[in-house]
């Protein structure tokens, strides 16, 4: 599973969910993908597209794209907005 960092900070609040968000950051199978600069090309360039000014889900979006992944989330509309075919795991 792949866990963009900036996500990790928009989530890192302290309280009951901090902790199962650690427990899940803790698992083998997670690893963080970092925005280099061809992909901060094509998150710029699908923030053109789609409109959103929250640039951390457009990453997310182009990044489950480009490796075929579903995105757990708690706020799938932002997400739609971004792509609406892209599939979702709401929790």
């Amino acid at each position: 599973m792949h866990v963009v960092c900036e996500v990790v900070a928009q989530g890192w609040r302290g309280g009951p969910r901090g902790a199962v968000l650690a427990r899940f950051l803790d698992l083998p199978e997670v690893v963080f993908p970092m925005m280099d600069v061809a992909m901060a090309k094509v998150v710029g360039e699908l923030c053109a597209r789609s409109g959103p000014s929250d640039v951390v889900d457009v990453h997310v979006v182009a990044d489950a794209r480009l490796k075929g992944h579903h995105v757990v989330t708690s706020d799938p509309d932002d997400l739609r907005r971004v792509d609406p075919t892209l599939g979702l795991i709401v929790v």
